[in-house]
């Protein structure tokens, strides 16, 4: 596995270079990448740490144990690669929907961004009505609408930004698949933040290079065959869309990547 994370980091190494002569280096498009690179460089020091000759003397010194048996070990690397795993996650996550959300932002129009603002908006009066709830005092809730950044749900803006490219993929099955995965990945993410718990309302089935991921409501999720490099494969399929966005989605303008304004 170490052979396949050193060729996705080489990977977005070059790719870095390349978007780097396209954008400001400053640009979330640029960032994408660069995010990207950072995090599974964390996740391959983690395996290379659980992988290390000296692993056992490394944590008999920092739990301040004498000895451990196999089982201990066992245990602490399997820590390990949980912890590296779930993080992997919603860093390649928080990665994604904040690049998507600046993007959407900036690239989509006027009226297109007022109807996403409005979507919830609308739905609200929909119900109230239909339960003959009185909705004339709501009008102010129309109001927060003000912000595509944090104020709709990443899969609207997901949703929305695959369905301005569809003509792009290869058919409309390709751009349901892809839809699919990113949804999934999503809800993954949602899971681990609620102790694997799924929230859903329905029972939901998601197969992925054969591994089936199941979410029960209020149940744990589970995962079908058991496969160590799930995850990792996982965010190299939504690397690839994130690529294939920033390739078909042509807004000239400068997005900048509000952390860089954070730090600096």
């Amino acid at each position: 596995m170490k052979e396949q994370i050193l060729k996705e980091i080489h990977y977005l190494s070059d790719k870095i270079e390349k978007v780097n002569a396209t954008y400001n280096s400053k640009d979330i498009r640029v960032s994408f990448f660069d995010s990207l690179h950072v995090t599974l460089c964390h996740y391959l020091l983690h395996i290379e740490i659980i992988n290390a000759s000296s692993f056992e003397e490394i944590y008999k010194e920092i739990l301040n144990i004498k000895s451990f048996n196999n089982n201990d070990l066992k245990r602490e690397r399997q820590n390990i690669i949980n912890n590296a795993n779930s993080t992997l996650i919603i860093e390649s996550w928080s990665n994604f929907e904040l690049f998507v959300s600046f993007l959407t932002a900036s690239s989509f129009d006027a009226k297109t961004k007022t109807k996403m603002l409005e979507s919830d908006y609308n739905e609200l009066i929909r119900c109230m009505k239909q339960n003959g709830i009185d909705a004339s005092d709501v009008e102010c809730l129309k109001k927060t609408k003000k912000s595509l950044y944090h104020l709709i749900p990443a899969n609207t803006k997901i949703t929305k930004l695959l369905s301005t490219i569809k003509d792009k993929f290869i058919s409309e099955q390709e751009w349901k698949d892809n839809l699919e995965f990113v949804l999934n990945f999503g809800r993954l993410r949602n899971c681990i933040h609620s102790n694997y718990i799924f929230q859903g309302k329905n029972t939901i089935e998601y197969t992925f290079e054969g591994v089936t991921i199941k979410y029960v409501p209020n149940e744990p999720i589970i995962v079908t065959p058991n496969s160590p490099e799930l995850i990792f494969r996982m965010v190299i399929k939504l690397r690839k869309l994130g690529e294939f966005i920033i390739d078909n989605i042509n807004y000239p303008g400068v997005i900048y990547d509000p952390s860089h304004m954070l730090i600096e």
